[in-house]
């Protein structure tokens, strides 16, 4: 077996998760069910964090022909795990009862912000038949999650960096960087 390796991560992945060509997403999919998966990180963020991705992935659902089952929203949670995401949790059992065909996300990093889970959970719907869609490019291939996790990966260090350099400034300007219990 040929292999490929994902330099950022030194991930060993399977020359089949690199598909010869995109896959054409439109007339393969029309009718199939489909979900949305949305999610928000943090408690500042709003509800229409979740209806602007419920929005764009259902326009996207739309213009394919897909017929729209559910949303599986999970707010203020990370993406840095699975741990704690009840929706993401329901998510999984439903593709275990093959109650839907396709997952859209907005975006590949609402499913996972971290290289090795959100492959872990596309690897785990792939197993069961499920397709992820993202609402710009169509299906994923597995080369595609790839690039696009660990891009999403790459994003979220650097937002940490910054963070963790903006509390240590306003702390060497006599400020407080805490929040009050």
């Amino acid at each position: 077996m040929d292999e490929r390796v994902d330099t950022n991560k030194a991930l060993l992945l399977p020359d089949k998760w690199f598909p010869a060509e995109t896959e054409a997403v439109a007339d393969e999919a029309a009718g199939r069910r489909a979900v949305v998966y949305a999610r928000y990180s943090y408690l500042g963020k709003r509800e229409s964090s979740i209806e602007r991705q419920r929005d764009i992935c259902k326009d996207y659902i739309e213009t394919n022909n897909l017929i729209f089952i559910d949303l599986y929203a999970d707010r203020a949670r990370t993406g840095t795990t699975k741990d704690g995401r009840e929706e993401l949790t329901r998510l999984q059992k439903d593709a275990t009862e093959n109650k839907f065909d396709i997952v859209v996300v907005e975006d590949i990093d609402r499913l996972g912000r971290v290289l090795e889970v959100t492959i872990e959970i596309w690897k785990e719907l792939k197993d069961f038949g499920i397709e992820v869609h993202d609402s710009e490019h169509g299906r994923l291939s597995a080369g595609q999650i790839g690039a696009k996790a660990g891009a999403s990966d790459e994003e979220r260090k650097k937002i940490v960096k910054r963070n963790r350099e903006g509390k240590r400034r306003k702390v060497r300007g006599g400020g407080w960087s805490g929040t009050v219990c």
